[in-house]
């Protein structure tokens, strides 16, 4: 179904090729993985077989044929109409893949009319069965992307693929957004769909246990190249190469990142940051939802808080809103024992200094006409005034493992790891004593994930900076939190020591997330 052969692609800002020397097949009715570390060129091979590499890049060398068809000697009419019928692409990122002034049915109605040549009533009923493949209720059709978490945004992306039906299915990180309950149901469902429609699959990911329950053969890339390849389950149990290996390692690592390594918080002490019956809620009359209902926690000096919970459980309103970035809530948030004061501008500016936000979409948040150093510069310079910024973001930079040849590109040329690590080293460049970590290991590789939480966790263990964060990757969060609050539709499930939760759930819905996560 797909053959590369010595696929060699270059991009202008780098002045080298990203990738060299790729060949795989991946044959009809297989799911083949790519795994590597961020930057190794993984994205890169999903673009160029669908032909949508950047302005940037170029193929220099090597063929790509989708069932025997070499993409690049293809007419604009013949490519549309591969793109449209037999080859799909599920982006990383979900909130910039989507029309942002479009509603969700709209997008996936035009997909359905105008790609799948269905007539206008059957194109709404195929809209309305594709978010059911992908688990989202039907009140989503409504909406617009901004206005839904990164899990649902996730899913839309996978369901804009689903509804062509093609016969390449190219995934690039699917289910990197999506808590563990919803992960298994989509991974289920690309099981089945592989099984009944005999569906070939490109997988893209950093999660071996997904790559583990999904793939038949695995592809190792480092540094732009292919280092081992072979069945899957044959090299995850014993890779031959160092750098898989490595990787195996770091993988079988998290989650025990902290075991007997991590004294308690001291009791009796003055919280540094407290919620108390935080609610937000979104639309009118009866279509109004509430985001967040009545949350009320406490965060210690040096204390990891994780916020858990399926997607559109409300953990990133909770993020927004104590970060100041949304404040059309109810409630109170105070920061050493003072009310935060959207009324004082300047009192609250000296507030919010010392708390930053990781977000979740790295992409997204960072400014695309800046460079990486003119972000981190101009981040350091208004969170420390007087201090030397340019020392700070070599020092930062270095906390991140980035390296400083990054530092005249711009978001658009980073992988999704570079963005995401360019993003907690924005939020950590002004030393905050409060942290909010919004999924922020979610787009990395797990060498690198292991290196950033080693980072977080030092970081409140000696430094005393309180961590609030959010994650649907239950492994991390056994490794790294003291306590957990386990949110659903924006009320609390239950709370506690964060090993006595996840070792023994008392509820139900605690007890089917865990369970998720461990198959």
């Amino acid at each position: 179904m797909l053959e590369i052969n010595g696929l060699e692609v270059s991009y202008e800002c780098s002045g080298r090729a990203a990738v060299q020397d790729i060949s795989f097949n991946v044959d009809s009715g297989e799911v083949v993985a790519l795994i590597g570390e961020s930057g190794s060129g993984k994205s890169t091979i999903a673009h160029a077989v669908v032909q949508m590499l950047p302005v940037s890049a170029r193929i220099t060398a090597g063929a790509i044929r989708v069932d025997g068809d070499e993409v690049s000697q293809l007419s604009a009419e013949r490519l549309r109409e591969l793109r449209a019928k037999r080859i799909a692409l599920v982006p990383q990122h979900g909130r910039e893949s989507l029309s942002p002034s479009r509603r969700v049915r709209d997008l996936l109605e035009d997909v359905a009319h105008h790609t799948v040549k269905l007539a206008r009533p059957a194109a709404r009923a195929a809209a309305a069965r594709a978010l059911e493949d992908v688990r989202l209720h039907g009140r989503v059709a409504r909406h617009y992307p901004h206005q839904l978490s990164g899990g649902m945004q996730q899913r839309v992306l996978i369901a804009l693929a689903l509804i062509r039906s093609p016969d390449l299915l190219l995934l690039d990180e699917p289910t990197t957004g999506l808590d563990a309950t919803v992960q298994r149901e989509i991974l289920d469902l690309l099981r089945e769909l592989h099984a009944t429609r005999g569906m070939s699959m490109l997988l893209i990911s950093h999660d071996l246990g997904v790559v583990r329950y999904m793939a038949d053969r695995l592809v190792v890339l480092h540094e732009g190249r292919v280092v081992e390849q072979g069945r899957a389950g044959e090299v995850l149990a014993a890779p031959a190469e160092e750098y898989t290996q490595h990787l195996v390692r770091a993988s079988a690592a998290l989650g025990y990142i902290v075991e007997g390594a991590r004294a308690n918080v001291a009791p009796g002490v003055p919280p540094v940051l407290s919620v108390e019956g935080l609610s937000r809620s979104f639309g009118k009359g009866d279509s109004k939802v509430a985001a967040v209902d009545g949350l009320s926690f406490d965060v210690l000096p040096g204390q990891i808080l994780a916020l858990i919970g399926e997607s559109g459980s409300g953990k990133s309103t909770v993020a927004r809103c104590v970060t100041g970035l949304d404040r059309a809530y109810q409630g109170r948030i105070s920061l050493d024992g003072r009310r935060l004061a959207p009324a004082n501008a300047d009192r609250e500016l000296e507030q919010r200094r010392t708390i930053q936000l990781i977000f979740q979409d790295p992409r997204g948040s960072l400014n695309p006409r800046r460079s990486v150093e003119q972000i981190l510069v101009d981040a350091a310079r208004h969170l420390v005034p007087g201090a030397d910024p340019r020392g700070r973001t070599a020092e930062t930079l270095e906390l991140v493992r980035l390296s400083s040849g990054l530092l005249d590109r711009r978001p658009h040329q980073l992988s999704g790891g570079e963005a995401q690590r360019v993003a907690i080293a924005r939020a950590l460049v002004g030393s905050p004593r409060v942290l909010v970590c919004d999924e922020p290991v979610s787009a990395l590789d797990v060498s690198i994930q292991a290196s950033i939480l080693e980072l977080l966790l030092r970081l409140s263990t000696h430094a005393g900076l309180s961590l609030l964060f959010i994650s649907h990757d239950l492994g991390v969060v056994r490794g790294l939190a003291d306590e957990v609050v386990i949110l659903r539709n924006g009320v609390v499930q239950e709370r506690g020591r964060c090993r006595d939760i996840l070792a023994q759930p008392g509820s139900d819905y605690g007890r089917r997330l865990v369970e998720s996560a461990l198959r």
